[in-house]
């Protein structure tokens, strides 16, 4: 991860694989969606690498967000960079 985000570059992902899933929806339906929301959820964390996950807009009626990563150590820039956006 270091060598992919070198040189000021971010790594811009969405937050979750989508809208999260109705309450009415089948124990099946969530454990699909938490197996995929754990691929991009564990990135950064498994990285030690800094994230801000900010809102997108909407997809199917539900929030949705985009994560920035930055470099470990990136802290203050990532958030100089996002507060631009």
């Amino acid at each position: 991860m270091d060598a992919a985000l070198a040189d000021g570059l971010v790594m811009i992902i969405p937050t979750a694989p989508g809208p999260a899933p109705r309450r009415d929806s089948s124990r099946e339906i969530f454990e699909i969606y938490r197996q995929q929301a754990l691929g991009l959820l564990s990135i950064a964390g498994h990285a030690s690498l800094p994230q801000i996950s900010m809102p997108a807009g909407k997809m199917d009626g539900g929030p949705v967000g985009l994560s920035v990563i930055g470099r470990r150590g990136s802290d203050g820039v990532l958030l100089e960079l996002v507060e631009g956006l």
